[in-house]
């Protein structure tokens, strides 16, 4: 009892304080308080989401939802919108249906300017698709409809020599981590596997009895591919001993990485270009590099190109034939083949 006799006063004190802040509260100037009111406005508005922000985040649902589209197109395609956002705010331009085809003409032709000619169309392809999407929404009219054609400057891609390959390879350890990275890497230039696909390989995709893999690729659309013999002993020796040493919780993946999840291609993008290094190659080269090389062995084995487009998983043949052009010094030893038939002493004196 005592106890709480002492503790009362405090009480009291705590209780009075509270009372003489309210009058406080209640003698400030009106003004001051229709301040703060509007301090609280501009920051609530200053949150809200502009409306290029709101449209953006219903295409993206429009993309995943509507059209199925795979988490990676649907982040690709934003992530290219986001050049069309930056410009619109250094223009002050808040609504994207306030843009004509002459603005649009107008941005990508600044984009150029600092970006290659791939990147620029890629980035037209995805204005087409917003704004078809935003017509069809709006009922209104499609400006990125009628935007002209721009030629595409296609770059020969760098391609690998087996011997490069060979001393990539060499780099890796016998560590379990670095065994999955260099099943990784072998896969990606044994079968000619997109990175993205590479990472997403479940154990039910794969059938070393068969030597092949399914895989599911761009747009969703299924494929085999096939697997060398060294290539199955090699991840029937991963499977067996390495990466049991490195899962921690179950997995469903090929290459587990963190939270049940795959590996990611920023991991790989990463231990490419720090085994690339170790082997003392060029530092251009990447994982898709090894994709590259896979395409251009082929087509020095003259294997028919539809077979090549149906490896690599390629909807278009067009994007196919460009390995067409790589191998130069196999064309050489074609035209020589024939040329000198053609210009013989006998050929020319035929009549």
């Amino acid at each position: 009892m005592p106890e709480a006799e002492e503790r009362l006063p405090l009480d009291q004190n705590a209780s009075e304080s509270i009372e003489e802040e309210k009058k406080k509260d209640s003698r400030r100037p009106a003004a001051t308080a229709f301040s703060e009111m509007e301090n609280r406005e501009e920051n609530r508005q200053e949150k809200q989401p502009s409306r290029m922000e709101q449209l953006l985040s219903e295409y993206e649902n429009y993309l995943l939802f509507s059209l199925h589209s795979s988490s990676l197109t649907a982040s690709a395609y934003l992530c290219d919108l986001r050049h069309l956002v930056s410009w619109m705010k250094e223009k002050e331009i808040e609504d994207p249906e306030d843009l004509e085809t002459a603005d649009l003409v107008c941005f990508l032709n600044t984009l150029a300017k600092d970006h290659e000619s791939s990147s620029v169309i890629r980035v037209q392809s995805a204005l087409r698709s917003f704004y078809d999407w935003l017509a069809l929404k709006e009922e209104g009219q499609n400006p990125a409809a009628v935007l002209p054609k721009r030629k595409k400057n296609r770059a020969l891609p760098l391609v690998m020599r087996e011997d490069q390959v060979q001393d990539l390879l060499d780099t890796f350890s016998e560590e379990p981590r670095d065994q999955l990275w260099k099943t990784f890497f072998m896969l990606c230039y044994g079968s000619g596997l997109r990175v993205s696909e590479c990472c997403g390989i479940r154990l039910q995709q794969i059938s070393l009895s068969e030597r092949q893999i399914r895989i599911v690729g761009k747009g969703n659309r299924e494929r085999l591919v096939f697997l060398h013999a060294r290539l199955c002993d090699q991840i029937e020796k991963y499977l067996q001993e390495d990466r049991p040493a490195l899962l921690k919780q179950s997995s469903s993946f090929l290459f587990p990485g963190k939270d049940k999840g795959p590996v990611s291609r920023t991991q790989a993008n990463y231990q490419i270009k720090k085994h690339l290094q170790m082997a003392g190659l060029p530092s251009e080269y990447s994982t898709h590099t090894l994709r590259h090389a896979f395409a251009t062995r082929l087509m020095e084995k003259d294997t028919d190109l539809r077979l090549v487009q149906e490896l690599l998983g390629h909807a278009d043949i067009s994007t196919t034939q460009i390995y067409t052009h790589v191998d130069a010094s196999r064309l050489h030893k074609v035209y020589d083949s024939f040329m000198p038939e053609i210009f013989s002493d006998k050929g020319g004196n035929e009549k």
